[in-house]
């Protein structure tokens, strides 16, 4: 009886362990893939405000790029967003994309509300949320990817972020 005990133990434990070795190397690939995906603008469709399709990774622009994931209903989002209306004058070196996977009208009063769309350097547009957490597996809000003039990843911020943190990254 206590054979067989051990024996129903010991396998319960090897069960356990290779799980989670198995549940570890699985995320580990996962944010593997994650980074090369996002080590370049990605691919990303996307619909500006007049419902016209835009190809991210096609914008062209000789500046870096800001690109801002955000909820018009997150308050982080709301005091980036403001932030970024405030001190728009030191980003005039980036374009800043902001997207969001709510309707294209939301979007747009969220950008009238902040003073976004006054900016030449800014873009809002809506992207598909299938499509978003396709190519940024997860996504919180805000998410900000800073890329610099050829493309490539140069910071990444999750959450709140103060414009002196981005301008850093834009700087750099």
């Amino acid at each position: 009886m206590r054979k067989t005990l051990l024996v129903v133990i010991i396998i319960v434990i090897v069960g356990l362990v290779s799980w989670l070795v198995y549940s570890s190397v699985r995320k580990l690939e996962q944010k593997e893939i994650r980074m090369e995906i996002i080590s370049s603008i990605p691919s990303l469709s996307f619909q500006d405000l007049n419902g016209n399709p835009v190809q991210l990774n096609e914008i062209t622009f000789a500046k870096p790029m800001v690109l801002i994931l955000f909820n018009s209903e997150c308050e982080y989002c709301r005091y980036e967003a403001m932030s970024i209306s405030e001190n728009i004058d030191q980003l005039d070196e980036a374009m800043i994309v902001f997207l969001s996977a709510e309707e294209i009208d939301v979007i747009r009063s969220f950008g009238e509300t902040y003073g976004l769309l006054e900016h030449a350097n800014i873009l809002c547009g809506q992207v598909d949320y299938p499509e978003l957490t396709a190519v940024f597996k997860s996504v919180s809000y805000p998410n900000i990817f800073i890329y610099g003039n050829d493309g490539r990843l140069v910071k990444e911020f999750r959450g709140e972020t103060k414009v002196e943190a981005i301008l850093n990254a834009v700087k750099n």
